[in-house]
C-alpha cells in the first residue's frame, strides 16, 4: 500500500502556527510562580521546564534536519539513546536535569529562540522533501513532514494539555 500523503506545506505551516499560538496563550495566563510550580507531569515538571523540553527536542530536531541536509545520518533521537521508551525516559529526564535550574527568563529566551529557529528552516523545507519517504536517511521510512509534526505542533498540543489539565479549576 502507498503511504498516505501528510498535511500540505501550507496545512502543516498553519497547524504549527495555530498550536503555538494556543500554548503560548495558556502559558500566558500563568503567574511566574505557577510557571515554575511542579506537578504538570507525573515526573515533577514544571510549566518551565516543559519549555525547556519542547525547545530542546526542536534543537535536536535541527540537529538531524541539518545533518541530512548535509547529507551525514545522525544517530537519532540522540548519542546513546533509542527510540525505545525507557531510552526516551532517560533522555527526557536528562533534559529536564540539563535545564530545571535555569531560571524562567533564560528558559523562556530558549524557548522563544527555538521555535524562532524552527520556522526559519521550516522556510527552507521543499514540498518535496517534507513529503518524500525517506528523503533523510535519518527519517527511515517516514517523511521530514512526520519529524516537523512531531517536534513541532504535537508536542504543543501535549504541553497545552497537560498545562490545562494541571490549572484548570
Amino acid at each position: 500500500m502507498a503511504p498516505t500523503p501528510g498535511p500540505s506545506r501550507e496545512a502543516l505551516s498553519a497547524l504549527i502556527t495555530e498550536q503555538r499560538r494556543i500554548l503560548e496563550e495558556s502559558l500566558a495566563k500563568l503567574s511566574p510562580r505557577q510557571m515554575t510550580q511542579v506537578g504538570i507531569t507525573d515526573e515533577g515538571w514544571s510549566a518551565k521546564d516543559l519549555m525547556a523540553h519542547l525547545a530542546a527536542w526542536e534543537q535536536m530536531f535541527l540537529g538531524w534536519y541539518m545533518a541530512g541536509v548535509r547529507g551525514e545520518e545522525p544517530q537519532t533521537p540522540a548519542p546513546g539513546f533509542s527510540w525505545s521508551s525507557d531510552s526516551l525516559a532517560k533522555l527526557n529526564d536528562r533534559i529536564f536535569r540539563q535545564y530545571h535550574r535555569s531560571s524562567l527568563a533564560d528558559v523562556r529566551r530558549f524557548f522563544d529562540q527555538s521555535h524562532t529557529e524552527v520556522l526559519e528552516a521550516f522556510a527552507h523545507m521543499s514540498a518535496d522533501d517534507l513529503s518524500t519517504p525517506g528523503r533523510y536517511a535519518w527519517t527511515g521510512k517516514g517523511t521530514l513532514a512526520g519529524a516537523v509534526t512531531a517536534n513541532t505542533w504535537r508536542h504543543y498540543r501535549w504541553a497545552r494539555t497537560l498545562i490545562v489539565k494541571r490549572y484548570a479549576k
